[in-house]
């Protein structure tokens, strides 16, 4: 069964659609209810692939720029994740797992509560002194109590506009023996059939912000990045995930002890090595405006300087969209012909010129 409004049955995923929306409302085929697994597995694999190829939004860039500009009060820094970081996997949605991004952009965002509990969670984890411990007075008088708040905020952390070609990338874990760890039916064995599930991540370089004091939000700045560098942030830490590495500020705080402390061997003899400095952040290429090939009197692109590089189901959404009038129809079909393009693909061509009327 269809999950979608029948007149948006055949409707492709736009390159630069909003990421959030489509992976909340354009999943092909109802996931509930006795289905086929193979049919459910597919239908989420299929929204989760093309919500992980949308391009950032092309206003996203400016949006970002004032949010920027605006900080200028704020302790910021950015930070680069080596590997992929995942918040939010647990939000319900149509495929079961989610992710958290923003809603008017479509773009992985790193929530302030999630940066909070993982700072507040650093300073119990690596505090000497026990006004750091939870319920000591630095702790409560940074992080805040329910009397009272704490001496900062913890603002969302944005996506820095160019530092990936795409900010989301589809990934797998694979479970076994489902039915001894979720039911204790059986006992597992090597016959049990592996579960693939997808889900999306996030990678690239992020904006940290913290309002405050200048000398609290340093505090709380240097909090996270220990916390950010050795725990983690988001869901499947455990895994690998969240790490971001926040360049070292030189900030120390008086009542903490160095992370690699901990981990001194009991035999003097054999101290804790030095903690290396982590990387700084690497600047993020320019944005560079894609080619546009120069429109016809008719509106249709001039196709021979194009040399088959429009991909069909992008050209179906433009037409939908009606950036294209109905008789150019003819000859946009006879270029994609001359290409060899597949059946299915002429297919959504022909169906976006229908739905002109």
């Amino acid at each position: 069964m269809s999950a979608r409004r029948s007149s948006f049955a055949g409707l492709p995923c736009p390159p630069t659609a909003n990421a959030g929306l489509w992976l909340d409302r354009f999943l092909e085929h109802q996931t509930t209810g006795k289905k086929d697994p193979a049919v459910v597995t597919a239908a989420k694999t299929k929204l989760l692939r093309e919500v992980a190829s949308i391009a950032v939004p092309e206003g996203y860039a400016l949006a970002y720029a004032r949010w920027k500009d605006s900080l200028s009060d704020v302790v910021t820094t950015v930070g680069v994740c080596p590997g992929r970081v995942i918040v939010g996997l647990g939000a319900k949605g149509p495929s079961e797992i989610g992710i958290h991004l923003d809603r008017t952009w479509g773009v992985p965002v790193i929530p302030g509560t999630a940066q909070k509990g993982l700072a507040a969670r650093a300073a119990a984890g690596w505090a000497s002194q026990p006004a750091w411990l939870r319920g000591g007075d630095d702790f409560n008088d940074l992080f805040g109590t329910t009397e009272a708040a704490g001496a900062v905020d913890f603002l969302d952390a944005w996506w820095v506009p160019g530092s990936l070609p795409v900010p989301l990338h589809l990934d797998v874990m694979t479970g076994h023996h489902d039915a001894y760890y979720a039911r204790g039916e059986e006992p597992p064995s090597d016959m049990d059939d592996p579960n693939p599930v997808s889900f999306l991540t996030a990678s690239g370089h992020f904006l940290f912000a913290i309002a405050g004091p200048a000398a609290w939000a340093n505090e709380a700045m240097e909090l996270l990045r220990i916390g950010l560098a050795e725990i983690g942030v988001g869901a499947k830490t455990n895994s690998g995930y969240g790490r971001i590495a926040l360049p070292d500020r030189g900030i120390r705080l008086a009542n903490l002890i160095q992370v690699n402390a901990q981990r001194a061997v009991a035999d003097q003899h054999y101290p804790a090595p030095e903690a290396e400095p982590l990387p700084a952040p690497v600047p993020a290429p320019p944005i560079v405006a894609p080619e546009v090939p120069t429109p016809l009197p008719g509106g249709l692109p001039d196709f021979a300087a194009l040399k088959g590089k429009l991909d069909p189901y992008q050209f179906a959404g433009d037409v939908a969209r009606g950036r294209y009038r109905q008789d150019t129809r003819e000859a946009a079909l006879a270029y994609f012909k001359r290409l060899g393009t597949p059946e299915k693909k002429l297919v959504a061509i022909v169906s976006a010129y229908d739905r002109l009327g």
